[in-house]
């Protein structure tokens, strides 16, 4: 066997496992790979949510106690919606949710009995205000 062929093989071989590359010339020679481009996972992934109208919110209430995620945007309120006797947690996971009655209703009303309510992360606008009650809510 020929020793140049034998060092050319070699030198093939060991360009192969390197990422090198033989030149016509028999230097061996570096090959940068360019890297691939992957896309970067979202920072703030997108959490379920359960009502993006308002029918979908007074069903929600109705059906029951508990924790109610409510969808980005907006939500006309049609009417308001009785929350006496019940245990609602709202909340908007993934932010910008608002309420807005338009002035055309209060929010909610809550009247006797045991009532535990919160919001958190919810914007409410136009609430109208009527009778002996605050803006959006009425407490009898």
């Amino acid at each position: 066997m020929n020793l140049n062929r034998a060092f050319a093989f070699f030198a093939l071989l060991i360009a192969a496992n390197c990422h090198s590359a033989i030149a016509k010339d028999g230097q061996a020679r570096l090959v940068k790979k360019t890297p691939k481009v992957t896309k970067s996972p979202n920072a703030s992934p997108t959490v379920h949510c359960d009502v993006t109208n308002f029918v979908e919110l007074e069903d929600a209430i109705i059906d029951g106690d508990g924790d109610i995620k409510l969808c980005s945007g907006k939500i006309k309120f049609e009417q308001q919606l009785d929350l006496s006797e019940k245990q609602l947690t709202f909340t908007c996971p993934n932010g910008g949710c608002v309420l807005d009655a338009e002035s055309n209703s209060r929010f909610f009303e809550i009247h006797g009995g045991t009532s535990n309510i919160s919001f958190d992360g919810i914007t409410f606008k136009n609430g109208k205000i009527s009778g002996n009650g605050y803006a959006g809510v009425s407490t009898q």
